[in-house]
């Protein structure tokens, strides 16, 4: 069964067009058929929109994997809310990468700034 025959059995089958082999004859098996090419129609569009989503999407080259590579970098901004337990602990460190990222890091006054 090709395209054509496929489309035409789907329109034979819901406006009752004339006597189509293979086309059910009662309103449920009609309605069957018609709720599986539905089916049918919404996969491959999840699917054609997934493997856009895919296709479009950027990748990052080089994550941040460590302290170290956190510190090295200057692309990404970032650093803690003062008064946090982060800002804290960072504060207290006994280890030098802690220390350096304390040092560096940039404290702002709330999460919206």
């Amino acid at each position: 069964m090709n395209v054509g025959n496929s489309l035409w059995m789907i329109a034979a089958c819901l406006f009752s067009i004339g006597p189509v082999e293979g086309v059910p004859r009662n309103m449920s098996g009609r309605v069957i058929l018609a709720m599986w090419w539905f089916m049918i129609l919404i996969v491959t569009a999840m699917y054609t929109a997934n493997l856009a989503a895919f296709l479009t999407v950027t990748r990052m080259e080089n994550g941040i994997n460590s302290i170290s590579d956190l510190i090295s970098q200057d692309e990404v901004k970032w650093g803690t809310v003062n008064g946090t337990n982060a800002e804290i602990l960072l504060g207290a460190a006994k280890s030098s990468e802690l220390e350096e990222v304390y040092k560096r890091m940039d404290s702002v006054g709330s999460v919206e700034e």
